[in-house]
């Protein structure tokens, strides 16, 4: 990222009880057991500072891929490049093009929360 442009954190906050169901639909859920998860499961394991955006759980793909667009005015630049739709859907595929910069492709969501 360009020195100019500020970062952006992100964070997903998923309850326990919650990414235990999400990992058991993933193929290492064999490998990674219950008692592990729990064990490195941190809740709101956040940065200081204050730094980072909270996502919560219930957040489709679409709308948070949505937020971090428009929190990083990506949307915007790409919007006026006609290239940006202010309101994807999750069955359809976008390709956002920033030239060098950014490169983000919004894909069909796998894991809808419930």
């Amino acid at each position: 990222m360009p020195a100019d442009r500020p970062a952006r954190q992100q964070r997903l906050d998923v309850p326990l009880d919650e990414t235990l169901s999400r990992h058991a639909t993933k193929p290492i859920a064999d490998e990674v057991n219950e008692t592990q998860l729990r064990d490195w499961y941190r809740p709101l394991d956040l940065l200081p500072g204050g730094v980072e955006t909270v996502i919560g759980a219930d957040s489709t793909l679409a709308a948070t891929i949505d937020r971090i667009m428009h929190d990083t005015g990506l949307c915007r630049q790409t919007r006026q490049r006609g290239i940006c739709s202010p309101n994807p859907s999750p069955a359809q595929t976008h390709f956002v093009d920033l030239g060098d910069a950014v490169r983000t492709r919004l894909v069909r969501e796998t894991y809808a929360p419930r």
